[in-house]
């Protein structure tokens, strides 16, 4: 049996027994693994605060390789993100971070650039000043290049035009290859998407992660956006379902 001391993102957690949780953690180190917290959920909570949804804590647990879930030892808050549960839409998007994770990170998998993408991108939600929603996108287009899927869209895939220089109403989107045909190289097997579109698309997968928020996104584009970044995440990875976490804001990714 190995002490282990990690990171950890609190993912999902599930009620067990009279006063205890299972909980699903993203670890920094260790990956993911399930977790039982014993009196968690007793009249005088062992853990706090550390167990919460979305928290960055530090968590201490016994780990034997034969066993499928570990036992919590100890565990403490290193970042609650406030903000994001006072507000509902820094919350669903903090929730949909958490989900999306779920079904990208298969458990025990090392994954330290992914939880520092996921750290970045809570922090981001928590202390936007405005158009919160950008650093939601901007998680998804980071999550992209640890999972071995990113894009590459600053040029044309067949002719190698840079986006700047294009003219016309649409590009073309090729998930396959994670990138873009221009207007004169189109063909009949990508996803079309607007320029005004793809131009905002471009902006936050190559801007500095301060920047994001000071662009205003049209509803147009947001939608081209969530659907091009959907079709990605499905054509390269085993996941068929929309998130759920984001549906009381009337849209999902």
């Amino acid at each position: 049996m190995a002490i282990i001391r990690d990171q950890a993102i609190i993912l999902h957690s599930i009620k067990h027994g009279d006063s205890s949780l299972i909980l699903h953690v993203l670890g920094r180190e260790h990956g993911r693994e399930s977790i039982i917290a014993k009196g968690a959920r007793s009249k005088k909570p062992r853990f706090g605060a550390a167990l919460e949804l979305m928290t960055h804590s530090e968590i201490i647990y016994s780990h034997r390789h034969t066993r499928e879930i570990q036992m919590l030892r100890e565990a403490r808050v290193i970042n609650s993100f406030l903000p994001i549960r006072n507000d509902l839409e820094r919350t669903a998007l903090g929730l949909a971070v958490c989900e999306l994770l779920r079904m990208v990170t298969p458990v025990a998998e090392m994954s330290t650039d992914i939880f520092d993408i996921s750290i970045h991108a809570l922090e981001a939600i928590s202390n936007a000043k405005k158009n919160v929603r950008n650093h939601f996108w901007r998680f998804e287009l980071d999550l992209f290049r640890p999972l071995g899927i990113g894009l590459t869209i600053s040029n044309c895939l067949h002719c190698g035009k840079k986006l700047s220089s294009l003219q016309g109403n649409e590009v073309e989107f090729d998930s396959i290859n994670g990138a873009v045909r221009c207007p004169e190289c189109k063909t009949s097997g990508g996803m079309s998407i607007p320029m005004e579109t793809f131009k905002i698309l471009e902006f936050l997968n190559r801007s500095k992660p301060q920047a994001v928020e000071n662009i205003k996104i049209s509803p147009r584009a947001e939608k081209g956006i969530k659907s091009a970044l959907w079709l990605h995440f499905r054509t390269h990875l085993p996941i068929r379902r929309e998130l759920k976490s984001l549906q009381a804001l009337s849209w999902s990714i």
